[in-house]
This record gives C-alpha cells, sequence and structure tokens, in this order.
C-alpha cells in the first residue's frame, strides 16, 4: 500500500503535466486527508500554503484522490464528493515528497462518471512588461509636497473657500472628496479677493493644515489634502453675502463630530461685520484666484 508520502509523488508528477488553476509554484502540502481507500494530498501554489499571500490562493474547486493500493487519481468537482471528504481524518507527511516506484504505480488519472474534469489548458506566457516611462518631474514634486503637508499638524476650525456661479458643490453636488489640494484661508476677504466672487464656502473641520508659516502669511492660509471628505451642510446670507456652509469630516456618518451650526453661523456674521466694517480698504491678492473655485 502507498504511503502518504508517496501518493503526494505521484499527485505532484501528474499535476506537473496537467497545471491546476493556480498562479504561482506547483507545491503538494504536507497536510491532507485520508479514509480507508484513498489520500486525498492538499496541494495548490507554494506562495499561498507557506508564504500566506491570499492572492495565490487555488482558483479551481476539484479535488484530487489517490487510491492507497494502485495509485490511480481521480479527480472530482468537491461539491460532488461532500460526504466522503467530511468522513475522511486529517494526516501529516514529511517536509519532502516521497520518491515512487515507476513499475508499480500508475499515474493515469480516473474521473468519475457523474464528474466531467476537463484538464485546464497551461496558463499563457507572462506578458513582456512594459518599460518604465520616465518619471514625471512636476509629478514628483507634487507628490512630495503632498506628503510634506501630511507632517504639519491638523487644525479644526472654520475656513473659507470663494465659489463663482458656476461651481456646483453645494447645487448639483452635495459630497465629495477630493481629488486634489484644495486651499482655503482663514480670512473671509482674503478668500473671496474683496468679496468680488459670487459667495464664500465656509468650510468646518479638522483635518485642514494651517500652512502660513511657511506660506505667504497674510494670506491665512488652510490646505485640505487629497481623499479629504466633504459634505454640503446649508446655505445663508449675512448682508446679502451668500455663505455656503461645509462640513469637512468623515465618509461614515457614525465618526462624525457634532457641530453648532447656529454657532458656525453667527462667527461667519462676525467675521464678515469686522473685515467690511472695521478693515479700511481691500487686500491685496498675492494669488489671484488661489482661493476661488469649486470644491472637488
Amino acid at each position: 500500500m502507498l504511503t502518504f508520502d508517496e501518493a503526494r509523488g505521484i499527485l505532484f508528477e501528474f499535476l506537473q503535466r496537467n497545471p491546476p488553476g493556480i498562479s504561482g509554484t506547483l507545491y503538494v502540502a504536507p497536510d491532507g486527508f485520508e479514509d480507508s481507500t484513498h489520500y486525498m494530498p492538499a496541494y495548490g501554489a507554494r506562495e499561498y500554503f507557506v508564504d500566506g499571500i491570499e492572492a495565490h490562493v487555488r482558483l479551481d474547486n476539484t479535488v484530487s484522490f489517490v487510491d492507497k493500493e494502485t495509485g490511480v487519481i481521480t479527480q472530482k468537482y468537491r461539491f460532488d464528493c461532500l460526504d466522503k471528504i467530511r468522513a475522511m481524518t486529517p494526516i501529516h507527511g514529511s517536509d519532502t515528497i516521497g520518491t515512487i516506484d515507476p513499475e508499480r504505480y500508475t499515474v493515469t488519472p480516473r474521473t468519475s462518471p457523474r464528474s466531467k474534469v476537463s484538464t485546464p489548458p497551461p496558463p499563457p506566457p507572462a506578458p513582456t512588461p512594459a518599460p518604465t516611462p520616465p518619471a514625471d518631474p512636476m509629478l514628483e514634486k507634487a507628490r512630495a509636497l503632498v506628503e510634506e503637508l501630511r507632517r504639519v499638524p491638523s487644525w479644526w476650525g472654520v475656513s473659507f473657500r470663494g465659489f463663482t456661479r458656476e461651481s456646483q458643490f453645494g447645487l448639483g453636488t452635495r459630497s465629495t472628496v477630493a481629488r486634489g489640494l484644495v486651499p482655503a484661508s482663514r480670512n473671509l476677504r482674503m478668500a473671496t479677493e474683496n468679496y468680488t466672487c459670487a459667495g464664500a464656502y465656509a468650510i468646518v473641520g479638522p483635518d485642514g493644515r494651517a500652512i502660513e508659516s511657511i506660506a505667504i502669511k497674510d494670506e491665512q492660509e488652510v490646505v485640505f489634502l487629497p481623499g479629504t471628505f466633504f459634505q454640503f451642510v446649508g446655505d445663508f446670507e449675512v448682508a446679502g453675502f451668500p455663505i455656503r456652509l461645509v462640513n469637512q469630516t468623515t465618509i461614515n456618518p457614525a465618526d462624525r463630530a457634532e457641530v453648532d451650526w447656529d454657532n458656525i453661523r453667527a462667527r461667519v456674521a462676525t467675521l464678515h461685520e469686522y473685515e467690511t466694517k472695521k478693515v479700511k480698504g481691500n487686500y491685496r491678492i498675492h494669488t489671484p484666484g488661489k482661493f476661488i473655485g469649486d470644491i472637488h
């Protein structure tokens, strides 16, 4: 009668000639199952069994039984033989596959009359990798900038961004995830370029980066990083100037902090009154258009 390791060797030779549906290096594991007539070795990709990489899990749904007396391999669909598999007991072999006497044992497969198992074709050759394109210097600078901004401590408060008549956030779009950097300013007059745009977003949230110490100080800039989630809350007017309230928060509603929006409206109104009645003249706009535009 075959030992379990000999059965593993027979199955390994058969699978080498008839590759199963795996991605990786063929491997017949030292663990399997047995009953009075058959062994059922576990097999698949070494990368899955040994290295634990889930992407290399076997994709087909067949099992292979090795007859203990003859070495004949029978392949079946797993669901066609669940009762047999459940009645089997675990068995463990050595870390190496046993040797085979080719005169004594056959490796010709035999399929069950109920289960017609077609041998899958060998996988196509791996495509030749395309040459790596040269690095885009501007893209590399942008990535470096974002990584640098991630190191700046988060800032919680109210910041502003001007919007135009074409801006859709708050009209057609009620929530969005930033695809790039979203600049804003803690100064309402600066954000709206001296109230020359259609209105202002009042953004409330904990994840802005206040960078006035490393940027133009007068701009009082707060920048939001790519991936930041924004939700439109509502709109109101301060002395006829439109304000759209925006909650910079998390996508999961259960994780969102409570915001006193009545208090935010009062703070915005106070800022507007201060900057329109007590500040003389207009602010110098260092970078026109920087703080004006949609949130997306």
